[in-house]
């Protein structure tokens, strides 16, 4: 995360939870010590002139469970389908239903009212990927896509990335999809 040396002018935002605290939407650092194999929530958001940005990861601190595995693998896999299902011409809606239905094909729950929204100038623009928005896509747009799940001792998994809309699909804006397994704190990762 080399944002400001990277030429962003500040930070919006650093969300960082773990364990419980991994599952409040814009919990704020605290001095709780994180515990070993707990998972831990990072959502972090900057700026450059008016524009914002916005991304989040999860990593496990040890060595994470088979439920944790899992769990973050099913997620890392509900959003790669849901940007591939992006292009200009489908609907704010039909992104959201896209992205439910790889929920329901792991056998997920999903309980975001919204898989994403537009982006840009400010934090949420629209359109909102939820059931109801009718927005086409066009090329040129900026969406976040934002999957979100808790697992069964209540951690959340959140994977957050910016798309923009192109000719035939999107371009992923971030420094690409996160790893297919969970990182581990301390360990490589592996990118396959």
């Amino acid at each position: 995360m080399k944002m400001i040396s990277k030429g962003a002018d500040g930070t919006l935002f650093i969300v960082f939870g773990s364990g419980e605290r991994s599952r409040l939407m814009h919990g704020m650092p605290t001095g709780r010590v994180p515990k070993p194999s707990e998972i831990i929530r990072l959502d972090i958001g900057g700026t450059y002139g008016p524009w914002m940005s916005d991304l989040a990861r999860v990593y496990s601190l040890g060595n994470p469970t088979e439920v944790q595995r899992r769990t973050y693998s099913n997620l890392r896999e509900v959003e790669e389908e849901t940007i591939g299902f992006i292009r200009p011409g489908v609907t704010a809606e039909e992104v959201f239903f896209a992205s439910q239905a790889a929920f329901e094909k792991r056998r997920m729950p999903s309980h975001m009212p919204h898989v994403g929204h537009g982006f840009g100038i400010e934090l949420h623009e629209l359109p909102i990927l939820r059931p109801g928005d009718k927005t086409v896509l066009e090329k040129g747009m900026v969406l976040n896509i934002e999957p979100v799940i808790l697992d069964g001792d209540g951690s959340m998994y959140h994977l957050e990335d910016l798309v923009v809309v192109t000719d035939r699909g999107c371009r992923i804006l971030t420094h690409g999809l996160p790893p297919k397994e969970i990182p581990v704190i301390g360990q490589p990762v592996s990118l396959r």
